[in-house]
């Protein structure tokens, strides 16, 4: 671990403070009648925290959680950076929104209704080779589970998941890890590109990109036949 975070270990600043009991009557009622598996736990710690729109003292108000994850080996932040593992798997998570690109701009958020419209507008501002995934994803458990779209892509020959949902960029084993995703399509990045024109001309259709993002390859190429059929 690098010495810029030894000093900030975050699972203990808020023992006997102001909020402790406030957060735990909240945790009771939120946890009540669901059994929270420690690794997607951690995830809605890091996610939350990384909400463009937490305050410090919301990010306090998280912190109290790590106190019920089992298996926590560190959890530390610093400048919108978490690192944390958990069973001795790594985790690096950073804040998408802080994150500078090549023109040196910092991304904007982009939580919204149509989370898969949101990933295929940053997936076209990544100039390097990515892969767009289509997946299911555990929820509080293993037992429940979401749709949910991510970018994946190299950063320095280590893989990275970047999840514009949840304004995180995270390190590829440690999303799996905590998320367990089911993947049921991935598109390359190139074949995005390609298919921008149809993407455009169709992209308000209902479902269409739910539909497009699950099974690309299966329909890319019937709609770039019969496009004209689609058009006023």
């Amino acid at each position: 671990m690098e010495q810029v975070y030894n000093d900030l270990l975050m699972s203990k600043v808020l023992q006997g403070n102001e909020y402790t009991k406030h957060v735990e009557e909240y945790l009771w009622g939120d946890f009540k009648g669901k059994d929270y598996s420690n690794e997607n736990l951690l995830f809605d710690v890091i996610t939350t925290i990384f909400s463009p729109y937490m305050k410090e003292k919301g990010i306090k108000f998280q912190l109290k959680k790590l106190d019920y994850i089992d298996n926590l080996n560190y959890f530390y932040i610093k400048n919108n950076i978490i690192r944390s593992s958990i069973n001795n798997i790594d985790i690096i998570a950073i804040k998408l929104n802080e994150y500078e690109n090549s023109e040196n701009q910092k991304v904007r958020p982009m939580r919204g209704k149509n989370k898969f419209e949101n990933i295929l507008k940053l997936s076209s501002k990544i100039k390097k080779e990515h892969k767009v995934l289509i997946g299911y994803v555990h929820d509080f458990d293993d037992e429940v589970a979401s749709l949910h779209t991510w970018i994946e892509v190299n950063f320095n020959d280590k893989d990275y998941v970047v999840d514009v949902y949840n304004n995180t960029i995270i390190n590829k084993d440690g999303f799996y890890y905590m998320k367990h995703p089911k993947i049921i399509n991935c598109i390359n990045n190139k074949d995005l590109k390609n298919d921008k024109t149809f993407i455009k001309e169709l992209k308000n259709l209902k479902h269409f990109l739910e539909i497009y993002l699950s099974s690309r390859n299966e329909i890319t190429k019937d709609l770039q036949k019969n496009l004209f059929l689609f058009k006023n």
